[in-house]
């Protein structure tokens, strides 16, 4: 009898042992997923940002307030509001293209109004 609680136990402690390593290894993965979301964040700001930089005459003597009045001005127009709506739904229509990876965004994201 005592032998089999021995055999026992050392299975329970075993058992144990790996559990522990594999809620190690799901908590190092939660990182390494949170980390690649992040990084994907920032590339799309990063590249978004450069987009509008783009288009702007003198983009480093602007200020955010500058961008943000201009940005306003721009989508206040109902051309413009009507062409981002039809973009929206062709893109939801659409399935994702291998190069629009960094421009996925979350459902979230989409739905929200300008």
């Amino acid at each position: 009898m005592a032998k089999n609680y021995l055999d026992l136990q050392k299975k329970l402690e075993q058992t144990e042992a790996r559990l522990q390593k594999m809620a190690e290894q799901r908590k190092a993965l939660e990182t390494m997923k949170k980390q690649l979301a992040e990084k994907s964040e920032l590339e799309r700001l990063r590249s978004r940002g450069e987009l509008l930089e783009k288009h702007l005459r003198e983009p480093m003597l602007l200020t955010n307030e500058d961008i943000d009045t201009l940005l306003e001005l721009l989508f206040r127009s109902s051309f413009t509001q009507q062409r981002l709506e039809e973009m929206i739904a062709a893109r939801k229509a659409a399935p994702a293209e291998a190069g629009d990876a960094v421009d996925a965004a979350p459902e979230s994201a989409e739905s929200s109004d300008p």
